[in-house]
């Protein structure tokens, strides 16, 4: 392999992949390939941002513009998509492929397919800088990781610009009709739930935004994108309140109005008042299940009374309420639609999200099953899906595990039973 040229004559071509379980493929602006395509702007490289997320895969290598290196991020249920992408590529054209997301970074290198030149495990900001130098220098190596970045407003802003309106702002993701778009404030999770991946990938550890870039952000993309609406997709907004309440006197002359998740444990009326003083008018809690077992089993760290409580405390401040909820947890066997429907009923929340379980790589269940009292039926991640409705024969298709204590029978006609309360009661979610 022969090196490449360098500085800014290097082509550096990034796509965005099609999502599998969602029906609203560009609901939400891709931001983690625009902060390493931002990087690589500031760093003097011509970048481009693709976005085939409505493209059918016989067109993907014409949206595609030739290129020295082509990025690649999938999670574990793109992967295969990201594999033959790869593989259309390799065919067709020369260049560097790479591999870079959450898959590549929570699975053993050797288990990645060897059509991609080299794998980024973990950030990319960092990483992609390097290995576009290696490879201008002939000296390409099959993995790069380097440690997060704790500094993480020396990131410039993501690259929005790189890609179509329509990407980036979204009429359905905060108040209907209205155009939005997606800010991420922070980085990492300090909880340990055993079906998420998230102490593999980050660790415990949760680096922050300062509150002046976060609202030099947001002044940024309302002037470019005209809207005062946004998602934020922090893991928990409502973990740090010192930060909260500087956050919150920022965002209040920005007259803006947004939604966002939090931790019922977190969810104290303080916080909440922050939260709606700063244009907040809904936030989401994963309260997973009503069973306090299987949030037990399942390192959730919180009380079926909690969650209770966070509701209430969140329609006393006036805001919106709306809640997450996991089917087919360790634990969360017998009656288990009946018990999140009671609890629905009781709550009254604004809206549900309900998903089915789907142990990924890099979680404790996917790792260690048995210990679950679970088997995996099936390792093909593209059939890992974490939202099913019921149109088109969705909730009809397995789960990728099975129980002794329950049937996969039992468990579809569960979240059939859900979704089915869900749509009566006008509480579904857009996917």
């Amino acid at each position: 392999m022969t090196g490449l040229g360098q500085g800014d004559s290097t082509k550096i071509a990034l796509t965005i992949l099609p999502i599998p379980f969602l029906r609203d493929q560009k609901r939400n602006a891709p931001l983690g390939i625009l902060y390493v395509a931002a990087v690589l702007e500031r760093a003097g490289y011509s970048v481009s941002v693709t976005d085939l997320r409505e493209v059918d895969r016989s067109e993907w290598l014409k949206r595609l513009p030739e290129a020295d290196v082509y990025g690649i991020s999938a999670t574990s249920m793109e992967y295969n998509l990201a594999v033959d992408l790869a593989h259309q590529i390799k065919e067709k054209r020369e260049g560097i492929i790479v591999l870079g997301g959450v898959h590549a970074t929570i699975v053993d290198t050797s288990s990645i397919d060897r059509v991609f030149d080299s794998v980024v495990n973990g950030e990319g900001e960092l990483a992609i800088l390097q290995l576009v130098s290696d490879v201008q220098n002939d000296e390409l190596k099959k993995c790069y990781r380097f440690t997060p970045t704790s500094d993480i407003d020396s990131i410039p802003f993501p690259a929005r610009h790189l890609l179509p309106y329509d990407s980036i702002v979204n009429t359905q993701i905060v108040e209907k009709g209205q155009p939005a778009t997606t800010i991420i404030t922070s980085r990492g999770c300090p909880y340990n739930c055993t079906f998420c991946a998230n102490e593999k990938l980050w660790g415990r550890w949760v680096r922050f935004h300062s509150p002046d870039y976060v609202a030099e952000e947001i002044k940024l993309v309302m002037d470019q994108y005209h809207l005062r609406q946004f998602r934020f997709h922090d893991d928990t907004m409502t973990i740090n309140k010192p930060r909260l309440r500087e956050l919150s006197q920022k965002l209040k002359p920005l007259d803006i109005k947004w939604r966002c998740h939090g931790r019922v444990d977190t969810a104290d009326v303080e916080t909440l008042t922050l939260l709606k003083e700063a244009g907040c008018d809904e936030i989401g809690y994963g309260v997973e299940t009503a069973s306090q077992a299987a949030l037990d089993l399942c390192r959730k760290g919180i009380t079926v009374e909690q969650s209770i409580q966070a509701i209430k405390n969140t329609k006393k401040v006036g805001l919106k309420v709306r809640l997450y909820f996991v089917i087919g947890l360790p634990g969360d066997f017998g009656d288990l639609s009946g018990r999140m429907i009671d609890f629905i009923k009781a709550t009254k929340p604004d809206g549900v999200d309900l998903s089915t379980l789907s142990p990924f790589p890099g979680s404790e269940i996917y790792e260690n099953p048995a210990k679950f009292g679970m088997r995996l039926r099936t390792k093909n991640f593209s059939k890992y899906r974490l939202i099913f409705g019921l149109d088109d024969g969705e909730y009809k298709e397995d789960f990728v595990f099975e129980y002794d204590e329950m049937s996969n029978e039992e468990l579809k006609h569960h979240r059939k039973k859900l979704l089915e309360f869900a749509r009566a009661h006008n509480l579904e979610a857009n996917k």
